[in-house]
């Protein structure tokens, strides 16, 4: 059920997007920086699970794609601090992901319906 959901978009989303952006941790990262805004790294990680350490390097891929950019010393008060930002690259690929969950938008109510069923 959420496992053929999951390979499905990602089946999807390989059709449209390149194939490094396909992960979930890529996707988390763009489509809340898209609806958030600037993000402090040290606030992306709960959103992926992942380590500082995995969060950094993640940016620093996403930035050598020119999908994100950081900018530092934004902060009044402290000049180490940076603010994710997405490119217009970045908010190309946001869109994508849109869409395509957007058109297996039936399949998602397909999936939420079994896991509701499966709740009791």
């Amino acid at each position: 059920m959420l496992t053929g959901l999951g390979r499905s978009l990602t089946a999807a989303l390989e059709e449209c997007v390149e194939p490094e952006f396909t992960g979930n941790a890529e996707a988390i990262v763009i489509t809340s920086l898209d609806v958030r805004g600037q993000m402090r790294p040290v606030d992306i990680v709960p959103l992926t699970g992942m380590t500082s350490g995995g969060v950094t390097k993640l940016l620093d891929r996403l930035e050598k794609a020119e999908v994100i950019r950081r900018e530092y010393g934004t902060i009044s008060g402290d000049r180490r601090v940076s603010l994710v930002t997405l490119t217009p690259k970045g908010h190309q690929l946001a869109y994508e992901y849109a869409r395509v969950v957007l058109s297996r938008v039936d399949d998602v109510r397909e999936a939420g319906a079994q896991l509701r069923d499966l709740a009791g």
